[in-house]
């Protein structure tokens, strides 16, 4: 299943859907967009998405599950960037903080 055949859900970084994981995210000047993480040994060509409206980009990764950590490989002219999702640091902390450890924020977490 890829992501035009995935009922697009709603939200933004990591969505978990019942099987796998969508994610969403704004970069209005990219030319391409990937999401990479453990669950795709962080290649770079194994999930791209698609752009969708107003700068959104959205894919699927059915190998994805809760607490996988991923990055959003953005591509724009020569330049190729690893960006961690803002709004999932909290998130990721607060899942270390659990586990009795100092979060790296070296990637986000796919989380419930």
């Amino acid at each position: 299943m890829n992501a035009t055949e995935l009922n697009r859900s709603p939200g933004m970084g990591a969505i978990l859907q019942d099987q796998g994981v969508s994610f969403r995210v704004w970069a209005p000047n990219a030319e391409s967009v990937s999401v990479v993480g453990n669950f795709n040994n962080w290649d770079g060509g194994a999930n791209r998405m698609e752009a969708e409206a107003n700068g959104y980009w959205y894919g699927y990764a059915d190998n994805a599950k809760a607490g996988d950590e991923y990055r959003f490989q953005i591509t724009n002219h020569d330049k190729v960037l690893l960006r961690i999702v803002p709004y999932a640091r909290e998130e990721a902390a607060q899942k270390y903080r659990r586990r009795g450890k100092c979060a790296p924020f070296q990637a986000s977490l796919a989380t419930s």
